[in-house]
């Protein structure tokens, strides 16, 4: 059965978990999913605390989604006793919580709303688990509480805080991670670079062009990001074509739209691309999941016998055939036209167009979006409901950023976290979208290779949005975006809370005894100040840089003045100075 877990900060929760486990086994299976460790779960339904022995068949079976509350107990001390004068603190706790709710549903009824769930929960003390490299490079783990700050820190470790300095590391930030899961809910500074993006083919410079009738074929000079349509004007200069609308172009068994890049359909070099020119027929590609193929048609050919030619070919039952044109379906239950209609009254004057066919039990969804419905296909059921919004956002028609989407089903919205498995939606459902937009929190700002970036952002806000938005502004491909916050001394008064993470915070010990000042560079632009004594070998230099950058290799080359420095050497008999810099690379 399905169970919705959720707390009063926002958190929710979706499982599914049979109906005979016991509640120890939901605990269980939050901690795997959630990574919630199992005796801090306290879980409440209906004014009850559900003991770990107790069979879930006490919730119900239904098939609207139970609202399990969550209780999150932070224990000093695991033994029975407290735990046990922990829970009944929680109980006393209820009555009133439940008179809030009677008055919670007055409201809402006096509303005419209906009351979907009620939340309760409670926090003692969240703490923060740290992994600290001491000067010897050995790994130190601590617990501490949000408010403790760096001082705390190098005084429980016995280390004097005039002597010695903590350098937060460098932390990757990825697509599907919001500000709010890093604690950026301030002005913060993050680092931007580009990554090389590695291709497996050898891009377009020059093709071979051939007229599908008369198999007449000469060369042409290309590049991978021409589009198809200034291919057609070669084609239509090369062959004195007199008009370029009539022009046609084929790549292997599909049509090439005008709008795409040659480096779209991954052409290599020297291809075979055919081309032909428009006569009273109708040229029309036709995909599915894993096939395409090119038809000539007549002028009078209907929807219905379109879907009769593609039976044999595709092997897909006019009856199971759903046609998309745009995205968009022109058959099937939400299909925008009947089945006699003729192919001049859906292609809007073109006589090339793309039609997709799937069968009503292929994996896509059907996206509602103002009255209209948009076609996205799933690569596989443990998908996540971000893999799918990403989708979305990739449909030209629905380009909203993804911390700006809802996504429902009959009147359920889905979080984002959620497996598309775990839902149990069938293949060739309508999902409801909506277009949320969120006032901007606080300022951020970008270091885009030492190009500074402000921009106005909240919480919620995806890494993958933020990317996008630098795009549009400049020529940049975002996937080409990496970003970071790079390492930095910390203040000896910051507060852990203060400070941008994951839940988990990784930190540097290092001398400030006889130290000099030097700035570290790298190929990227990821660059920082880091004191560091002269006398240091240049190896425990890099051991001390690996630590700091985490990301790349213990395989660092370090250059001073362009020459590299040997490991066996110190940083003085090197040369190098206060406020002198270093060039960081990754050997290859």
């Amino acid at each position: 059965m399905n169970l919705q877990i959720c707390t009063s900060k926002g958190d929710e929760y979706q499982v599914f978990i049979d109906k005979k486990a016991t509640t120890y086994d939901l605990k269980s299976l939050i901690e795997t999913k959630y990574q919630i460790p199992n005796n801090k779960i306290v879980l409440i339904f209906h004014n009850k605390i559900l003991k770990d022995s107790e069979n879930l068949s006490v919730i119900g079976d239904n098939n609207t989604y139970p609202s399990i509350m969550m209780e999150l107990l932070e224990m000093t001390n695991h033994n029975e006793e407290s735990l046990s004068a922990e829970k009944e603190n929680l109980i006393s706790k209820i009555p009133n919580f439940m008179e809030n709710v009677k008055t919670a549903q007055h409201i809402m009824e006096l509303k005419k709303l209906k009351p979907q769930k009620f939340v309760y929960d409670h926090r003692f003390d969240q703490r923060y688990p740290l992994t600290i490299i001491s000067p010897d490079f050995k790994e130190i783990r601590l617990v501490m509480s949000p408010n403790s700050t760096i001082g705390d820190i190098l005084q429980k470790l016995k280390f004097d805080h005039s002597k010695y300095s903590i350098y937060k590391t460098k932390q990757n930030l990825y697509n599907n991670s919001k500000l709010s899961d890093f604690g950026i809910n301030s002005n913060h500074c993050i680092q931007c670079t580009f990554s090389t993006i590695s291709k497996k083919y050898r891009p377009a410079t020059s093709v071979i062009a051939m007229n599908v009738m008369s198999e007449i074929s000469f060369n042409l000079a290309v590049f991978e990001e021409m589009t198809i349509s200034e291919v057609k004007t070669l084609i239509q200069k090369k062959q004195n074509i007199s008009n370029i609308d009539v022009i046609f172009l084929l790549f292997e068994t599909r049509i090439l739209e005008d709008h795409k890049r040659l480096s779209d359909y991954r052409i290599p070099h020297n291809a075979l691309i055919k081309f032909g020119l428009l006569n009273l027929q109708y040229v029309i590609g036709i995909e599915s999941r894993n096939f395409s193929r090119v038809l000539f048609v007549e002028n009078d050919c209907t929807i219905q016998d379109l879907m009769q030619i593609i039976t044999p070919i595709f092997k897909i039952d006019s009856k199971s055939q759903i046609l998309f044109l745009n995205g968009q379906p022109i058959t099937g239950p939400n299909g925008i036209f009947h089945e006699n209609a003729k192919l001049s009254q859906i292609s809007d004057r073109k006589r090339v167009f793309i039609i997709e066919v799937r069968s009503k039990s292929d994996p896509f969804f059907l996206i509602k979006y103002h009255q209209l419905d948009y076609k996205v296909d799933i690569d596989s059921p443990d998908d996540s409901i971000y893999q799918l919004k990403q989708k979305i956002f990739q449909n030209p028609k629905l380009q909203i950023l993804i911390s700006q989407q809802q996504l429902s089903y009959k009147n359920r919205i889905l979080n984002d976290q959620e497996l598309i498995s775990e839902t149990k939606i069938r293949y060739g459902e309508v999902l409801t979208l909506s277009h949320t937009k969120h006032q901007p929190e606080f300022p951020l700002s970008i270091d885009l290779c030492g190009q500074p970036i402000k921009m106005n952002v909240h919480s919620n806000m995806y890494i993958f949005d933020i990317k996008h938005q630098i795009s549009q502004h400049s020529t940049i491909d975002s996937q080409s975006l990496k970003f970071s916050i790079q390492p930095e001394k910390l203040d000896i008064n910051s507060r852990l809370v203060e400070i941008p993470n994951n839940g988990h915070l990784n930190f540097v010990i290092l001398s400030n005894e006889s130290t000099i000042n030097v700035k570290i560079k790298t190929i990227t632009n990821n660059n920082f100040d880091i004191n560091v004594n002269p006398e240091c070998l240049v190896l425990d230099f890099k051991n001390t840089l690996h630590n700091l950058l985490g990301s790349l290799s213990r395989n660092l080359k370090i250059l001073y003045n362009g020459v590299p420095l040997s490991e066996i050497s110190t940083l003085k008999s090197a040369g190098v100075k206060d406020s002198d810099e270093i060039f960081v690379l990754a050997k290859t």
